[in-house]
């Protein structure tokens, strides 16, 4: 018999919390803590999904597809370097000149290279096999597979560390926040992005909205995410509401992910050769992207 996890609020570490809906792919119910309002998954009744080969429940590999997802990832290299190149802007107002930087969940290194073609000693943790051999093998990058836990570096050796939409994907936000914090160095900075739920697309869609995926297990808001990080030894210096690109092939693998039948519609269009390549230049307020200074 599968035992589930109970989990208490990440922020206020109550358990005093009222259910909100079940939704098709989350590994469990959807409850909202009355105390501080934090939206997450209680309990989780598919534990299975926080394992991979090493048994790490810190990271989790996303098992829809993944070297589709890779091909498509690495089709929208062009696309995604700009994205990148913005956040390491943002990280460049706040350190200076480059330093070290740590990518946590850094899947094909794409963030890395970019990175380090502006001058940053790069490492990185990946806990998907392939993504991490991908790195290490074709990129040459300088990548553990595992997760902040499993992966050792010496304490306060980064200037800056990245965890691009990885935090929903943690058991224990708050504990993998103050690992961060050990590694930072003193006034590091951390840039951390993650779905954003109050946004007017999670209000029109709800229990069906796209964040409320397999490996997803805190749902954060702009006031959530920043309690969080100040709990966890933060300050917020920045918050930005990112906008995305996404190319009509992406959009046709998402909505077979997520919205298979509006993908049965749709697809036949989205796969014609005219419009297969279009980028679409959004901002939904989907993503929020907080930098914060350890203090």
């Amino acid at each position: 018999m599968t035992e589930y996890i109970s989990v208490l609020c990440n922020i206020c570490r109550k358990d005093d919390n009222q259910f909100l809906y079940r939704t098709r792919l989350s590994p469990g119910p959807i409850v909202q803590c009355r105390n501080c309002g934090l939206v997450y998954v209680n309990p989780i009744e598919h534990p299975e999904r926080l394992a991979n080969e090493d048994n790490n429940i810190d990271m989790l590999i996303d098992a829809i597809g993944p070297s589709e997802y890779q091909q498509i990832y690495l089709a929208e290299a062009d696309v995604k370097s700009k994205l990148y190149h913005m956040i390491l802007d943002r990280i460049g107002t706040f350190t200076g000149a480059p330093g070290n930087l740590l990518d946590i969940g850094s899947f094909l290194g794409l963030f890395m290279k970019i990175a380090e073609s502006r001058g940053w000693q790069c490492k990185g943790i990946e806990p998907e096999k392939d993504a991490w051999r991908y790195s290490v093998q074709e990129l040459g990058l300088d990548v553990c597979y595992g997760s902040i836990r499993t992966c050792d570096f010496p304490p306060e050796s980064f200037d800056a560390i990245t965890m691009l939409q990885v935090l929903e994907h943690t058991l224990d936000p708050y504990l993998t926040l103050r690992r961060i914090h050990g590694l930072l160095r003193p006034n590091g900075i951390l840039v951390t992005e993650v779905p954003n739920i109050d946004c007017l697309s999670f209000k029109l869609l709800g229990k069906r909205h796209r964040h409320f995926a397999k490996h997803h297990f805190t749902f954060f808001t702009t006031e959530t995410l920043t309690t969080l990080l100040n709990r966890s030894g933060y300050q917020v210096l920045r918050v930005d509401f990112p906008y995305r690109m996404i190319s009509f092939r992406l959009l046709d693998f998402g909505l077979s992910m997520w919205y298979p039948s509006i993908h049965k519609l749709l697809s036949p269009i989205l796969r014609l050769k005219p419009v297969w390549n279009l980028v679409l230049k959004l901002n939904l307020r989907e993503v929020v992207s907080i930098c914060a200074k350890k203090t």
